[in-house]
C-alpha cells in the first residue's frame, strides 16, 4: 500500500477523506460508485485536483462505461491496479452504500481505500477553495515521529503519511525540507514550496521519542501501550535542532519522564541551546519528588491527558491513580517555576465528568486549560430512537458552560486561558455567540483560530527580534497559549 495510513484494527472513521488536499500529489484513484455521488466526486477532482488521475469507476456488480469513463467490476480491481504506473493508487468510495462496499473491500483484502461522505462534497470544495494563504509551513514547524519520519506538523504526521518530508537519518535532510512540496491544507494555511525570499524561522519543533509509557489509554493514536521497540535517534535529533533552532522544542513519548536517555538528551540540549524553550507533555502520574527535575529541564509542562475525573473512570481508562496525577499538577502550578497547562480529553465514557475537571482546574490557576476531544462521535451512534447521546451531550454542555460562566472572574484573576478544540466547540456549542454573550473573549478561545493567530504573531516577532530572547515567559504574545497541546 502506498502513502495511505492504515491503523491496526481500523474502523471507518480512520478511513474517511476529510479534504481533497489529503490526497497525495500525482496519485491515481478509482472511484467506487458510478452513481450521482461518484460522478460528482470525479468532477470535483477534475476542477480542484487536476494532478489526480481518475482511472475508472468501480461497481460491485456491473461493468461498462459511464460519462466516457470505464466502469470495472470489483473483481477487476487488481488488474486495474497492476496496469497503473508505479506510485500511489487509492480507491475512493463515494456511495451511500459505503458500509457494504467497505465490507466487500476488506473481504477481498483491499486496504488502500478512503471513504468520501457523499453529503459533504460541497464541504470538500469549500475546504480546498478557501482563501487560506499559501505558506511554507515546514519552515515554521516540524514534527518528528518515533520512527524518525519528519512531517510539516503533528496533525499531518498522524493522519496524512503522504506528507512525509523525509527521515531524520537522511544525509540530505535539510535539502529535503527545503525542497519539500505537497498538497496539504488546514484551517490555518495551504502548504507551498519554499521560495527564495522565505525566512527559515521555526516556532516549533515537535518530537516523539520512545513510546515507553506507564498508561494504558485505549485511544492512544500511537498505540504506546503495546510498544515493544527501542529508540536511539538522539544524534540525529541534535543535528536537526542545530539546523532548525526552534523557539520551542516540544517533546513527548510515550512518557518522557520514564526515559533516562531522553532526559539526558534534554539536559544536553539545554546546555547546547540555552535560548530554546523546552515543553514537556506528560500524564503527570509521578511522585512529587520528580518535580524538581521537571522544573530544571522544562520551561513549559502540559499535563495531558486527564481522561476522567472520577477515580474509577480514570483508572479504567489508564490503569493509573487519578489523585497522584492531580497532586502532581497542583504542585507544579503552586511552585510557579514552569508554565503549566492541564488538559481533559473527552471520550464517550468520561464526557459527563468534564465539568468536574473545570471545577478543579479553574481555581487551580494553570496558564492554560484545555478541553480536548477524542472524536467522540466516532465511537457512538447519535441517531438512536431515543436520542440518548444528544441528550447526554446537551446536558454536559450546559454543565460545562455553567462552570465557565460562574468562574470567569477567577480565570481572569489567575491569568488562565481556556482552549476548546474544534469538535468540542461544535458539540458543546461553545461558539462565538456564547463567548460574546457572556463576555468571555479574553479567556475562552476556540483552539484553531487562537492558535493560528498567536502562532503567526510569534513567528513575526521572532523574525523582528532576531533571537528567542524576550519571547518567554510573556511579552504580550502568550507563548504558552500559542502552541498546540498535543
Amino acid at each position: 500500500m502506498n502513502d495511505v495510513y492504515i491503523h491496526p484494527g481500523t474502523v471507518s472513521i480512520d478511513k474517511t477523506l476529510f479534504s481533497l488536499a489529503e490526497l497525495p500529489c500525482d496519485c491515481s484513484v478509482a472511484i467506487y460508485g458510478a452513481g450521482q455521488s461518484g460522478r460528482a466526486l470525479r468532477k470535483l477532482l477534475g476542477g480542484l485536483r487536476p494532478d489526480v488521475r481518475v482511472l475508472a469507476f468501480v461497481d460491485s456488480f456491473a461493468s461498462g462505461v459511464v460519462d466516457s469513463l470505464e466502469v470495472v467490476n470489483v473483481k477487476q480491481l487488481e488488474s486495474l491496479r497492476a496496469s497503473t504506473e508505479a506510485g500511489c493508487f487509492i480507491i475512493l468510495v463515494a456511495s451511500d452504500f459505503w458500509a457494504d462496499i467497505e465490507t466487500t473491500l476488506i473481504e477481498r483484502g483491499v486496504r488502500d481505500y478512503l471513504l468520501v461522505d457523499c453529503h459533504e462534497l460541497d464541504a470538500l470544495r469549500e475546504r480546498f477553495l478557501s482563501d487560506r494563504p499559501e505558506k511554507p509551513c515546514h519552515y515554521r514547524e516540524l514534527f518528528v515521529r518515533t520512527n524518525g519520519d519528519i512531517f510539516p506538523c503533528c496533525d499531518v504526521g498522524v493522519r496524512r503519511l503522504s506528507t512525509k518530508i523525509g527521515h531524520i537519518g537522511d544525509a540530505n535532510v535539510a535539502e529535503k525540507i527545503r525542497n519539500f512540496n505537497a498538497c496539504c491544507s488546514c484551517s490555518r494555511s495551504r502548504l507551498r514550496r519554499v521560495g527564495p525570499d522565505d525566512p527559515k524561522r521555526y516556532v516549533l519543533l515537535y518530537i516523539e521519542v520512545a513510546l515507553q509509557c506507564n498508561s494504558r489509554c485505549p485511544m492512544c493514536y500511537a498505540d504506546a501501550p503495546s510498544w515493544k521497540g527501542s529508540y536511539d535517534y538522539y544524534e540525529e535529533l541534535t543535528r536537526l535542532v542545530d539546523e532548525t533552532r526552534p523557539i520551542v522544542l516540544k517533546i513527548m513519548g510515550g512518557e518522557v519522564l520514564l526515559q533516562k536517555k531522553a532526559l539526558d538528551w534534554v539536559a544536553a540540549m539545554r546546555q547546547r541551546h540555552p535560548d530554546i524553550k523546552f515543553f514537556l507533555v506528560t500524564n503527570g502520574n509521578y511522585p512529587l519528588s520528580k518535580i524538581p527535575l521537571v522544573e530544571e529541564l522544562f520551561h513549559m509542562v502540559g499535563v495531558s491527558t486527564i481522561v476522567g475525573f472520577q477515580p474509577e473512570t480514570y483508572k479504567r481508562m489508564t490503569g493509573l491513580d487519578l489523585k497522584r496525577t492531580l497532586r502532581f499538577a497542583e504542585e507544579l502550578v503552586a511552585r510557579k517555576k514552569s508554565a503549566v497547562a492541564v488538559a481533559y480529553l473527552m471520550t464517550p465514557i468520561n464526557l459527563h465528568e468534564a465539568n468536574l475537571f473545570l471545577r478543579w482546574a479553574i481555581p487551580l490557576g494553570p496558564r492554560r486549560i484545555h478541553l480536548a476531544d477524542a472524536n467522540v462521535e466516532a465511537y457512538i451512534e447519535m441517531g438512536t430512537w431515543d436520542l440518548y447521546w444528544p441528550k447526554i451531550i446537551d446536558r454536559t454542555a450546559e454543565a460545562i458552560k455553567s462552570e465557565i460562566v460562574s468562574r470567569r472572574e477567577t480565570m481572569r484573576r489567575n491569568g488562565s486561558v481556556l482552549w476548546v478544540t474544534k469538535n468540542n466547540v461544535r458539540l458543546l456549542r461553545i461558539d462565538e455567540d456564547f463567548i460574546t454573550t457572556n463576555d468571555l473573549g479574553d479567556i475562552v478561545m476556540p483552539s484553531a483560530g487562537a492558535y493560528h493567530t498567536r502562532f503567526e504573531e510569534i513567528f513575526k516577532s521572532g523574525l523582528d527580534s532576531g533571537s528567542n530572547n524576550g519571547l518567554w515567559p510573556d511579552n504580550g504574545l502568550g507563548l504558552t497559549d500559542a502552541l498546540p497541546f498535543f
